[in-house]
């Protein structure tokens, strides 16, 4: 399968929008805020790539659902540097330009383009 790093942001921003340590997300959660605009196994194998990338904490159980409990250190980060949809187009049209979009590339471009956004924003203020 592909990995859509549309659908990886999705996953990342709707568990840092909704889990609470009182509350997780399970796949029947993400399919409602996706709009059903995935089937199930595209957002199983997504979400499990987020686990294995150690960017949520997420449970599998046998009869193939699971839970988010939270994103990791890793995952908030992230999650912060994608939150702008200018940096995440940025990130997204660049990693189109060097052929890559695994989830490594994503987030050095998207270091990258926060980098050059602070400095844009340094330079621009007047001390």
């Amino acid at each position: 399968m592909i990995l859509n790093p549309d659908l990886i942001r999705d996953i990342i921003l709707i568990t840092e929008k909704l889990c609470t340590p009182t509350f997780v997300v399970d796949n029947n959660d993400l399919q409602q805020e996706l709009g059903n605009n995935y089937d199930k196994d595209t957002l199983y194998y997504h979400a499990s790539y987020l686990g294995e990338a150690n960017m949520i904490k997420i449970k599998f159980f046998v009869d193939g659902s699971y839970r988010i409990n939270d994103l990791t250190v890793t995952g908030h980060e992230f999650a912060q540097n994608i939150h702008c949809d200018t940096i995440w187009n940025k990130t997204k049209d660049t990693a189109k330009k060097v052929g890559s979009y695994s989830l490594d590339t994503l987030k050095e471009i998207a270091v990258a383009s926060i980098s050059v956004a602070i400095s844009t924003a340094i330079n621009q203020t007047k001390f």
